[in-house]
């Protein structure tokens, strides 16, 4: 079909449905009909552009080259049914490329069929595909399927979208979108071009809560329609970082950073150091870290400015101040019943304007004074682990002054909005892995990030390419890649 008759075509269809809309008054319709219209029009158009992109050889030989630094070879022409727009077939004549390996000994079995391994159609991968899947159809299933209450609820809300897919490939597109992400974990987030000169850098890590899913060893019961499984309690670290100005105040064009693991503190940590190896660290005038009392955020928080301080910047670890505020609470709990209100809301006045102030020592002083023998020992015991431990993290006033935060409102709000809201929802029982899986997505998703993933996934072959030859360079130019 040539372009001019399009317009034929086109104007034909609107008559069409502008006067069935004059009818009915079904805008909702109308605008329906004619984007699928539409999409079915461009689709032979995409399908031939996208066979004579694989067509011309000096892309071929590009695709080669960049197939050569994976280990890989061109084996030959394959042709796949892909999806693209909203639901709809188009056939590409893909090249495909297989992973050099020692031939194995002994004889090939005879009518055994070549695989069609998706992940070695690098041409595809290149224009943003996630296995025989388009870039929209991709970023539209993980958006609506992460944004969902489950599965079943995206799959019902895509259809309406007129992607018409089963439950059990939404959750292969996400996990596969996932998996290629991971693999440049604390890359794939950036753009590449932050500033961060003169501002300062706030970390906040903290803990949720996971219901997992582990199968039960053994035979299955006699009767019983599944093995049984094991619902235990996990807490996924999750971690946010983001700038502020001079005067403290969020710098609103720069995304905040969230990501999130199954693993214990170590790897909670690790994940930190991935995303500032990144980072143009030395441009900076301070770096933060915030977060409640847990000990594990502490003893990696010394662990990481130790190994940071060749950078010569600020560093200020914040206990966050509502947490302090709750434990100094419970110790005033602990106040006689015989005293007054009047009294202990006094009282209470003077121990926020010590814990403020970062005067621990006096708040000892206070405990001591005011709590029963029975209650002092637990009293001062709370005091010591908590408030004394942590003193040079609880000094509020000073902080202040130096437009230093005093709460980890950020990761907080994070917290419940990439965990709770999705992954631990009632009746939801996640395996070790999708969990992780899933935790990484949504965090791309609710940070603001994901269309930065999104456009990140096509430059992957890029990182880790060993010869950048003059025609690699000017490809990455003609694809509107940062060189």
């Amino acid at each position: 079909m040539k372009i001019s008759d399009i317009y034929q075509i086109l104007e034909t269809k609107i008559e069409e449905l502008t006067e069935k809309l004059k009818k009915d008054l079904d805008v909702k319709a109308f605008e329906l009909e004619l984007t699928d219209f539409l999409h079915e029009i461009f689709a032979p158009f995409l399908e031939q552009t996208i066979n004579e992109i694989f067509s011309n050889r000096e892309n071929l030989f590009i695709l080669s080259l960049i197939a050569s630094n994976k280990g890989m070879r061109f084996s030959s022409f394959r042709t796949l049914n892909v999806l693209v727009f909203s639901n709809i077939n188009i056939k590409v004549y893909s090249p495909y490329f297989y992973y050099e390996c020692k031939k194995k000994l002994g004889r090939k079995k005879k009518g055994r069929k070549k695989g069609n391994n998706l992940d070695c159609h690098l041409g595809l991968s290149l224009m943003g595909f996630v296995g025989k899947y388009s870039p929209y159809i991709v970023q539209e299933v993980v958006t609506v399927s992460l944004s969902a209450p489950s599965f079943a609820v995206a799959q019902k809300l895509l259809k309406q979208r007129g992607i018409k897919l089963s439950i059990n490939t939404l959750e292969k597109i996400c996990i596969k979108s996932a998996i290629l992400g991971m693999e440049y974990r604390g890359k794939i987030s950036l753009t590449g071009k932050e500033d961060f000169t003169g501002k300062t850098l706030v970390i906040g890590t903290d803990g949720g809560r996971i219901r997992t899913r582990r199968i039960k060893n053994g035979r299955k019961k006699k009767g019983a329609k599944q093995q049984g499984y094991y619902t235990e309690w996990k807490e996924p670290k999750l971690i946010t970082i983001y700038l502020l100005d001079d005067n403290g105040n969020k710098i609103k064009s720069f995304p905040p950073i969230y990501d999130a693991t199954m693993g214990d503190n170590h790897k909670a940590y690790n994940l930190i150091r991935e995303y500032l190896s990144e980072l143009p660290l030395s441009e900076l005038k301070n770096i933060i870290l915030c977060g409640d009392g847990a000990s594990w955020i502490w003893n990696g928080a010394e662990n990481l400015f130790a190994e940071l301080q060749n950078l010569k910047l600020n560093f200020y670890q914040v206990i966050d101040y509502t947490h302090a505020k709750q434990a100094l609470r419970f110790i005033w709990d602990m106040l006689p019943k015989k005293m007054s209100v009047k009294q202990k809301n006094s009282l209470w006045k003077e121990w926020k304007t010590n814990l403020w102030n970062g005067n621990i020592d006096k708040l000892k002083e206070l405990i001591k004074k005011y709590l029963s023998k029975r209650n002092q020992a637990k009293g001062l015991k709370k005091w010591k682990d908590y408030f004394k431990s942590n003193q040079k993290r609880m000094q509020y006033s000073e902080f202040a002054k130096n437009n230093i935060i005093t709460g980890s409102g950020c990761v907080e709000s994070a917290i419940r909005r990439v965990i709770n809201l999705r992954l631990k929802a009632p009746g939801c029982f996640w395996k070790i892995e999708n969990a992780e899986y899933f935790l990484f997505l949504r965090a791309q998703l609710i940070s603001g990030r994901f269309p930065i993933f999104m456009k990140n996934l096509r430059k992957r072959f890029f990182y880790k390419i060993k010869n950048e030859t003059d025609k690699i360079m000017k490809f990455k130019q003609k694809l509107g890649f940062a060189v």
